[in-house]
Formats: C-alpha cells, structure tokens, sequence
C-alpha cells in the first residue's frame, strides 16, 4: 500500500471517510471494476487533525493541479465515467429496501468531494482524497474593486458530486443610475447639435472642387525635336595618333627572291623520289623484325589449365541444378536456402525466386516461415497480431485457483448476510482482498508478450489490439520493425480496465493481417470469455474463409475454453496456461511460426 499524502483536517471533514471506507470499498468491488474501487484513497488517522491518505495503485502521484492540459483532461474524463457509474449504482441499490437505500446514501456521499486540491492522479487514474467531506470552504471574498461584479462559481465535483456554490456579496443597485445619466448626456448632445452644429460648412472648401485646371500633365517642353543629336562621336583620336600598325620590320621579303630563278633549280625532281621512298621502307620492316612471335608462343602452353575452370563451373552447375530441379516446389526452395552459389549471386537467386513465384507461390508462403530475414523476400515474411486481454479479472493473482477464487466469492456473500443479521447492516468487511496478490494475471502476460516482441526478426511486423472495455476493442496500431520500440511502450502501460469485446478484438486484428499473400499468426492472450454479446467464433470462420494463411493460436490463462473455437476455426492451436512459467512458454509457442528458425543468425 502507498501512501499518497498526509493533509490537516481543520478545512475539511475526513470523518465519512474514516468511517465508511472498508464498507464503500467492498461495495464497489462487488458491483464495478477494481479500478473503480481504487478511485477513494484509505484515511488513517494520525497525530492530531492529521490524515494520511493510502492507495493500493502504483506510480508517483501527482496533484490535479500540477498536470499536464491534456493530462489533465485525460483524469477529469475517467473521474466523471466512475462517478457516474458509482451514482448508476447508487440508483440501483435504492430499489434494494432499507439496507440498499442505507448502501446508495454511502455512495452518493461519497461522490462528494471539496474541491480538485483533494484531486490527485496515479499513472494516469484519478484519486480522490476527503471524500464524502459535504460542503468545501467559502472560497476568498473579491478584490474590492470588483467586488460589484458576479465571481466566477467554484467547481463543481464530476459524476454526481455536490455543486459548491460561493455566496455572493449583496450588491448595490448603481448601475440604473449611471444609465439614466448617459441617456441625459445623450439627450444634451443631440440638442446642442440641433441648435448649433447645423451650420453649413463654408462653401469655399468647394472651389477644390472645381476641376483642377486641368494641369495637363507637365508635358516635356515640347523642344523642337532636336535632330537626334548624333552622339558624340567617339572621339576618334587623331589618326595622327593611331598607332600607325607599324608594318613589321617587314623584313621586305627580298622581292629578287622570288624573282632569283633558283627555284627551278631547287626542284629536282630526283631528290624528291629518293626521299620519299626510302623512309617508309626503314620503318616497316623493322616492325616485323622486333615481334618475335615464338616468344609468346609459351603462353597457350598452360592451356592444359581446364582443371581450375571449375570457378567459372560452380555458377554454370549451379544454374543446371536450377534447371535440373524444374518445378519441384521443395528442391527449389532448398536450393534458395542451401546451395551457397545461389545465395551469394543475385542472378541465380533471383531466377530461383522467379520460378517460385511462377509455380510455387502458395508453398513458398507456407515455407517463408522457416527462412531467416535474408534468404526470404521480404513481400513473404510473416506478420503478427497480438489481441491482449484488458479486463477487469486480468488483474486476479495467477496463483489464485478457481476454487479458491469460488470459496471467497461465497465467504463474501455469506460475511455480509451475516452482517445483516447480526449488526443490522453491513460494516464493509472485505474477504476478497487477497485475490488480486501478485503474481498478477496481467503482469505476467505483459511479460510474456514483451519477450515474443523482443524475438521478432527483423523483417516482421506487428500490431496490438487491447480487449478492455465495452461494447468494443481498442487498436493500438500496426507497428513496422523500426517501430518495435513504441510498441514495447504500449504493452507495458497497458492496465485492468472492465469488459471482455473479444469478437471485436479478433475483427480489428484480422483487419491488421494479410493472410492471402503472407503467412500471419494472430495470438489471443486471456482469460475469460466474451462478455459484450458478440459471437466471437462467427468472426473467425468470416476470416478463415477470406484469409486462407491467416491462423489464430489462443493462450488460455484461466483454463475457460472460450477461445476454442477461434484455434479451431483457422486450424490454430490452444496454450493453457497455470503459473507464469507456462504463461511465457506457451505464448512463445503461439508464436513461433513467426519467430526465427533456430538456425538464423541472431
């Protein structure tokens, strides 16, 4: 047990508390959820006016004041769904005769609490201390410069709680006063206004009226066009000074060159032939000399190397096996997952993956499960859908047995007939407590699925759908491999609420899955039946006719039976499950057609 506070009493009467605890507590617990018997703190009186408040939740706790907006609004929402559902009681237990008029006062008195500084949050539910304390205190009076105006109405407690309602200061009557003034001021207004501010305007502001002399806009002065003033001409320096192009020291090609008549003495004709003919000789016959063909020669000796052709061989024996195995379903997904040619070159892996896809489509689906992550394709790999029970009775101790369970329900029921007999009424005592000891259902299925998640390979995905409350499910999304860490989040803030919508839990996570072109495995994890007057194996024979791959394994908790015929429906399997050792082998078993084969790497 926690404790929440330690609070004076001097503002606030804690005594219906000290009172009535026990008696409200086994109330609630055997009409509503324990999260709704949770929501009054335990008073115990300490030293003098001092109460301390205690809390069987876990968590820090928190003041309302103190949250978060949406927090905040988060808390107010589940304090008015549980005030309403202890005042829905209350009426109940009215119809009851004496005893039950005494009860349905004990609640409604309850549901009365000052104010939200008695408000407190732990893990998200609202707790409420000095409940049942009537009437807060008179909130501060108002400042006086606004003290002729209405303060805003205290808050008033959710679900059934008392209005608190501040008295108001009695409030002098001025207002009509200052309205007849301004309707005089008004009056006095108008009348000066008939008498002298009806004098015409001057005229003289209209002669701006008058059209502007049209001032033409200021045309340019209209300059006779100037002959387009030639631009100034560049100044063309003087050609004086224009480097005159200083003819090059034109080494005046002595004219009597050309006219110096050697030039048909020059051409003789014999030279010309003796050069030309000589060069391209020289330069071709050297060029066969230098190739020593022979030389080479060596080098088509180690042809006699046929024997290291097996390394172009293992890829050509590779493809023959391809093609030698034709549309045998097996020796082709053996050769995928075996033959280390075919997993190493993409070429031949992708004509196998051809030919599987082309012949074999519907085994390779079934056999995708027993291929690790990189020698499946990934539009195969398997999918998960995980449907956790969320009810109110999750949160019963795993080690608590049907019969003991049976055993305390009766001794309840027996405690308060004789409380009735012999004390007249009913003190509150509680026989049940010791059934919600953990090991808790809840806390080892938490584990349980968090460890299965833990194990997914890296090309699964999975989904989460809570089964909590009326009339239907929660789905808590369908979470990709890099998103495994948020889904491991949602598991372990999952907590008891009230409700078992089990068909509706199975519909939304068959809608997560496949099932047509992937194997999918969709693992059921309570302990109860369905409680929302649903037919939760209608829904499972819909699935198994539209998803032929999709199967449904069930871990029974309680041993109840209640998923039989989901397992049964898809060709599915039943875990049962007494202590938490089982609980974690068996949902790993559920889920093993997803789990990696043994002989993948981790």
């Amino acid at each position: 047990m926690k404790r929440i506070t330690r609070l004076s009493s001097a503002g606030r009467s804690a005594a219906d508390a000290l009172a009535g605890h026990a008696e409200l507590a086994a109330i609630l617990r055997r009409h509503l959820p324990p999260s709704t018997a949770a929501l009054f703190a335990r008073p115990r009186q300490a030293e003098g006016d001092v109460v301390e408040w205690y809390s069987d939740l876990g968590g820090q706790p928190v003041p309302f004041a103190e949250l978060a907006p949406q927090e905040a609004r988060q808390v107010r929402q589940l304090l008015e769904e549980r005030l309403a559902s202890i005042t829905e009681l209350a009426g109940r237990l009215e119809g009851q005769g004496e005893e039950g008029r005494r009860q349905a006062e004990l609640l409604r008195q309850a549901a009365r609490y000052p104010d939200t500084d008695t408000l407190y949050a732990l893990n998200g539910q609202p707790l409420v201390t000095f409940w049942g304390g009537g009437e807060p205190p008179a909130p501060p009076l108002p400042p006086p410069a606004a003290a002729g105006l209405p303060g805003p109405a205290p808050l008033a407690a959710a679900g059934g709680a008392a209005p608190l309602l501040a008295a108001a200061a009695p409030q002098r009557r001025w207002w009509p006063w200052l309205l007849l003034l301004l309707l005089l001021l008004a009056l006095l207004a108008s009348l000066w206004w008939w008498l002298l501010g009806r004098e015409e305007p001057p005229l003289e502001p209209l002669a701006a009226t008058e059209p502007p002399v049209v001032q033409e806009e200021p045309r340019p002065p209209v300059e006779e066009p100037k002959k387009p003033e030639e631009p100034p001409a560049p100044e063309v320096p003087p050609p004086a000074e224009e480097p005159e192009p200083e003819e090059p020291p034109v080494e005046e090609k002595p004219e009597p060159a050309p006219v110096v008549p050697p030039v048909p003495v020059v051409k003789p004709e014999p030279k010309v032939e003796a050069v030309a003919p000589p060069k391209p000789e020289p330069k071709v016959e050297p060029k066969p000399e230098p190739k020593p063909v022979p030389k080479p020669e060596p080098k088509p000796e180690p042809k006699p190397e046929p024997k290291p052709e097996p390394k172009p061989d293992p890829v050509e024996l590779a493809h023959k096996r391809i093609v030698a195995a034709g549309s045998n379903c097996n020796a082709l997904q053996q050769l995928l997952s075996q033959d280390p040619q075919v997993k190493q070159n993409p070429t031949l892996r992708a004509e196998v993956e051809a030919k599987l896809k082309q012949q074999c489509r519907q085994q390779l689906i079934t056999n995708a499960k027993n291929l690790c992550p990189e020698e499946r394709p990934k539009e195969l790999a398997p999918e998960l859908a995980i449907v956790f029970d969320a009810s109110g009775s999750m949160d019963i101790s795993l080690l608590a047995s049907k019969q003991e369970i049976d055993r305390a329900v009766m001794m309840q029921g027996m405690t308060d007939i004789a409380a009735r007999v012999l004390l007249g009424g009913n003190p509150g005592i509680d026989t049940t407590g010791h059934l919600y000891r953990e090991p808790k259902r809840i806390t080892a299925a938490k584990q349980a699925t968090t460890a299965v998640v833990q194990r997914l390979p890296s090309d699964v995905s999975a989904g989460l759908v809570l089964i909590e409350r009326c009339p239907s499910s929660r789905s808590m999304g369908f979470f990709t491999p890099a998103q495994r860490g948020g889904l491991l989040s949602r598991l372990n803030s999952i907590e008891p609420v009230e409700g078992t919508p089990l068909a509706d839990g199975v519909a939304k996570a068959g809608q997560m899955l496949d099932g047509v072109n992937r194997e999918s495995v969709m693992v059921v994890v309570s302990d109860g039946e369905e409680s929302c007057h649903q037919d939760p194996c209608a829904v499972a024979r819909d699935l198994a006719r539209r998803k032929p791959h999709l199967k449904i394994n069930v871990v029974d908790i309680a041993g109840t039976g209640a998923g039989n015929c989901l397992a049964q429906a898809t060709g599915g399997r039943v875990f049962n499950a007494r202590n938490a050792g089982e609980l974690a082998a068996m949902t790993r078993q559920a889920a093993q057609d997803v789990l990696p084969p043994a002989h993948c790497r981790p």
